[in-house]
């Protein structure tokens, strides 16, 4: 153990081995919420492992990843930046195409998705795909690889290619019908394609089939739970069926649909910086706000007051915090309250150059 390693003391402090273990440790305090102390040991770290091992050792490129995600946990708006230089340290070591480089430009990529670094996401895409033909075997390659191909269709979907996500996601989909049929049950990490899927279609106009999909996926989900109680994803697809009911005008559908996820799961958040709750709470302030009562419009204010103010404390440039200013300045509108029509205004502007 670490705690006998410093008790021995002497060299054993100064080996590979020991520094790495020492990145876990101080990796799990961020996991374990004392964020604070795992950045300052990982800080510590970083700077040891630099001196020891120079600026482009696998040791510092680790310490980057989990700063990153350490910041990430804390709700930095900045983590995103320590994973890209965490691949930059590995392309500066690395030969190319490698599976290791491949890996790094996956993590970079999903790091850019989370912030909606557009131009980053499609660099970092490249570079895994590129990276990739370091597997030669295609069956491999496609299965190491399908966190990206899923990662794809939301990058397209966030970008507004809607036509192009749909036909990305196609594939994928296939395969995991397929995995179901055989297996019986929803296997993990594919909550996002579902998901962008069905929010391309809803962006198409193509009402019914994005619901085909939210049901599918959320279908998957309830048999989940029976065999897995802590599985939870159904309340994404429920919230993604209601906004799909509301853009399609049926108000009344979207209501049960709303009902039907308080009823099955009461404790799910209406507040959440990665989007997933983010869906919810938009169903539920445009429900509160289409209803057209007074009380509803200010729990819609209340609600999107906190939503706003979250997403200005940590990615104030960001598109999640436009989309907020957007519907905060539909409730005050709703609310009778001026101050809406300026907000809705300023977050279009805003939401017009993303």
């Amino acid at each position: 153990t670490l705690a006998e390693a410093r008790a021995r003391g002497g060299a054993v402090l100064e080996s590979p081995e020991y520094l790495d273990l020492s990145i876990v440790e101080a990796g799990l305090l961020c996991a374990k919420g004392n964020m604070a102390q795992g950045l300052d040991r990982l800080s510590a770290l970083a700077t040891q492992a630099r001196a020891a091992h120079g600026p482009q050792s696998i040791q510092l490129e680790r310490l980057y990843d989990w700063i990153g995600s350490c910041l990430s946990e804390a709700g930095d708006a900045t983590a995103h930046a320590w994973v890209y230089d965490a691949y930059d340290i590995a392309a500066a070591r690395e030969r190319p195409p490698s599976t290791h480089l491949m890996a790094s430009a996956m993590n970079a990529f999903d790091r850019a998705l989370g912030a909606r670094d557009f131009d980053a996401a499609e660099r970092y895409y490249q570079l895994a795909v590129a990276n990739a033909q370091a597997i030669p075997e295609q069956s491999i390659r496609d299965r190491r690889t399908q966190g990206l191909r899923n990662g794809r269709v939301v990058q397209l979907m966030q970008r507004g290619e809607a036509a192009a996500a749909v036909e990305a996601a196609q594939p994928m989909l296939q395969y995991y019908n397929e995995v179901y049929a055989k297996h019986g049950r929803l296997t993990p990490a594919q909550g996002s394609i579902w998901i962008a899927t069905a929010d391309a279609l809803r962006q198409l106009g193509r009402y019914d089939e994005a619901i085909q999909v939210a049901d599918t996926f959320g279908e998957r989900c309830r048999e989940l739970k029976r065999i897995a109680p802590g599985a939870e994803c159904e309340p994404r697809a429920l919230a993604m069926r209601a906004l799909v009911e509301l853009d399609a005008g049926r108000m009344e559908a979207a209501q049960d649909t709303m009902r039907t996820l308080r009823e099955r799961y009461p404790d799910s958040g209406r507040a959440g910086r990665d989007g997933r709750d983010g869906r919810l709470r938009e169903a539920n302030v445009r429900l509160l706000i289409a209803s057209g009562g007074a009380a509803e419009a200010a729990e819609a204010v209340e609600l999107m007051r906190e939503a706003y103010g979250m997403w200005l404390s940590v990615q104030p440039d960001s598109v999640y915090a436009a989309e907020s200013l957007y519907w905060f300045g539909r409730a005050y509108q709703a609310a009778g309250d001026r101050r809406g029509d300026w907000m809705v205004k300023q977050a279009r502007e805003q939401l017009a150059k993303s």
